[in-house]
């Protein structure tokens, strides 16, 4: 109850301080969960420089309960024992009893809120993405299932009795009972056709070939990915399958980073040294590939594609720093 008024006082001060926003959306921007395309009645958009999502969907994707007050414009997503609160107009992002600053005010477009796509993905523990080239705000969310086969075998208790004049034989087979637990992996098929296409697609790559690496061509892209879509035929096989389409694209944006900074004229006349810093992120890049092809366990490849965005990003910023600090 303390928490539930100490968010309602802040946000009522922080309303002051934002205007009404009306901004429109860009039908042009797509958005997938977990690599899965999420069909919303109000699509992703960008106002002044952010990309704004729609909140339920995300919540909901992520499993959340999501609760819209008209009387207060707030809304609540509540997950086990994390309750994360945002209201239109204000910045303030409320998650149990931590508050942080958002970059950007929730807004109602159409009926629906939509807010900054990283704090929404990220009150979950989710993490997001924007592919540039093909406008698709990509979001990745914890999988809490767990597909697990329990086998129990139970020997029924038999008692056999005989009785005859001068002897009594009684035998009683003990109760036994068996439990294993399987981990379901996609299947061999499936996995090999992933890992052979993304070799081939990384065997296109070279640094500065981006714009010419046929296999990371947006078309050629699509039919990999269709393909890899059309023979997942079971729950596991289509999970590995929508985590590999997260990698895929990925990987496209990292290699596209790499060239786009090792082709920028400005970076090149400060760092003599370019060509061989960005040669060594792309070796880190690889190997990080490397990582991907060797598991099929889902948790570990949605971690090690986690690790892939983040590095990208991460040699994004160092590399702005180390140019302006050159």
């Amino acid at each position: 109850m303390k928490m539930n008024k100490l968010i309602a006082s802040l946000l009522a001060v922080s309303l002051l301080a934002f205007p009404v926003v009306q901004v429109s959306a860009d039908e042009n921007i797509s958005l997938t969960v977990n690599g899965e395309k999420v069909e919303t009645q109000v699509p992703p958009t960008i106002i002044d420089g952010r990309t704004m999502v729609p909140v339920r969907d995300i919540f909901e994707a992520c499993g959340a309960k999501v609760n819209w007050d008209a009387n207060t414009k707030t809304i609540t997503g509540e997950k086990g024992n994390t309750t994360v609160v945002m209201q239109i107009d204000s910045n303030m992002l409320f998650i149990n009893e931590d508050v942080t600053e958002m970059d950007a005010t929730p807004v109602i477009i159409d009926g629906r809120t939509l807010a900054p796509a990283r704090y929404v993905a990220e009150s979950f523990g989710g993490i997001v993405d924007w592919d540039a080239e093909n406008k698709v705000v990509m979001i990745d969310v914890a999988d809490d299932d767990e597909e697990i086969t329990e086998t129990t075998t139970e020997a029924t208790t038999v008692t056999e009795e005989t009785t005859e004049a001068t002897t009594v034989t009684e035998t009683t087979t003990e109760t036994t009972t068996t439990a294993t637990t399987t981990e379901a992996v996609p299947s061999d098929l499936i996995v090999s056709t992933v890992r052979s296409d993304i070799q081939k697609a990384v065997g296109t790559y070279s640094l500065g070939s981006y714009e010419t690496a046929g296999k990371f061509k947006a078309a050629a892209m699509k039919q990999t990915t269709d393909t890899w879509t059309s023979m997942a035929n079971t729950s596991i096989d289509k999970r590995y399958v929508s985590t590999s389409k997260t990698f895929f694209t990925r990987l496209s944006s990292c290699y596209k980073t790499i060239d786009n900074i090792y082709g920028n004229k400005s970076y090149a006349r400060k760092l003599s040294d370019l060509r061989v810093k960005m040669a060594d992120y792309k070796k880190q890049a690889n190997e990080i590939v490397d990582e991907y092809l060797k598991t099929r366990d889902i948790k570990e490849l949605n971690e090690i594609s986690a690790k892939l965005a983040k590095f990208t990003g991460d040699m994004r910023t160092d590399m702005k720093v180390l140019y302006d600090n050159t």
